[in-house]
């Protein structure tokens, strides 16, 4: 599933199209929209607030103002005609909810940036494309992409004016029975997004991989150890599958390699009460665990203990000698979805 421009990853992860394709529809797509003219650009803004207050104050706006990404139940991006967007944002204001306008060139997703449709399902249809390999998720609808690849094409021309369905994607997401999100991109906007619309429902983990306060390097291993608490098991991809498989429908496989596990992670506690030796007192055992690392980084059902997978002088002999290993046997669960964003596209 991928917020707007981050769609075409999304497809690209899935076995829709090659990336080299991928990247040759997505420079058409830009380039299309900032060919756009009209007399009015317009304008978007992001509103914070309950959807059903800002769609009774959109239906009672003058001009042409719509909704452009339904983000979650707590934030809207509006767009349309400039005059309609700067009254609408001083409504919201006296409302109560804030609302500030994006700066971007042009209203996207909305019937402004209609045109650019067209010169792109040209380009489209003279790339490669594939029945999905993995189900993904179509922002014009908030339901799962056909199997067809005319369709798929149908829905990316659709896609330019026509708004981003996140929250419901989502929420389809979860009624197929996902339960882990991972976000892939810079810092954790839809990270948040997933955590307000599925706020409260059972087994929900959500994970980011990279933000710039934390190290991407960093980060990345944290959110792999919690995949593999949340029960997700390394694959070893076999080398007959990597020589006649393509690249990008490994991508799921490849980030759950072995090699990319920093720690090993242990299901059961290491005792904290127990005397070392008649010789010392008793004092709690070292522990270690991703809590301490960043408690703000995983949920409260994430914060597992760990130990290094090879012993390290650092760390104290007894706790070595008495680590509990990885058990046998992690049965990997089942509803995994990948969340892209692209940085540089703000709607």
């Amino acid at each position: 599933m991928g917020h707007s421009l981050g769609e075409y990853a999304a497809l690209v992860a899935s076995g829709v199209m090659p990336f080299a394709h991928a990247l040759e529809a997505t420079a058409a797509r830009g380039q299309e929209m900032t060919r756009v003219s009209v007399a009015d650009p317009g304008w978007m803004a992001a509103v914070i607030g309950p959807y059903e207050k800002v769609a009774r104050i959109l239906n009672e706006a003058d001009g042409y103002v719509v909704a452009a990404n339904l983000n979650s139940h707590n934030q809207t991006v509006i767009g349309g005609a400039s005059e309609a967007v700067r009254a609408a944002i001083e409504r919201f204001n006296r409302s109560g909810l804030k609302a500030v306008r994006i700066p971007v060139s042009h209203a996207f997703h909305t019937q402004i940036v209609a045109s650019a449709a067209r010169p792109l399902r040209q380009v489209l249809d003279r790339l490669s494309f594939s029945s999905p390999q993995i189900p993904v998720i179509a922002n014009v609808s908030g339901e799962l992409y056909p199997s067809d690849p005319e369709q798929v094409k149908d829905y990316l021309e659709r896609q330019i004016a026509s708004p981003v369905q996140w929250a419901k994607g989502l929420e389809t997401l979860y009624s197929l029975g996902v339960r882990v999100f991972m976000e892939v991109g810079p810092k954790k906007v839809l990270k948040g997004f997933v955590d307000n619309v599925l706020n409260g429902r059972p087994g929900l983990v959500s994970l980011f991989t990279n933000h710039p306060d934390f190290g991407e390097i960093a980060m990345f291993n944290q959110a792999i150890c919690g995949l593999y608490a949340a029960g997700y098991a390394p694959v070893e991809v076999p080398r007959d599958v990597l020589l006649r498989t393509s690249r990008q429908s490994l991508l799921p496989l490849l980030a759950l390699r072995p090699m990319l596990l920093r720690a090993q992670l242990s299901n059961q506690r290491l005792p904290s009460d127990r005397p070392m030796s008649r010789e010392r007192p008793a004092r709690r055992r070292p522990h270690l665990s991703l809590r301490r690392l960043r408690p703000s980084i995983l949920p409260r059902n994430l914060w597992y203990p760990f130990s290094p997978p090879t012993p390290s002088p650092r760390w104290p002999r007894r706790w070595r000698r008495r680590s509990s290993p990885l058990p046998s046997t992690h049965s990997p669960q089942p509803g995994l979805t990948i969340l892209t964003k692209f940085h540089s596209d703000l709607s």
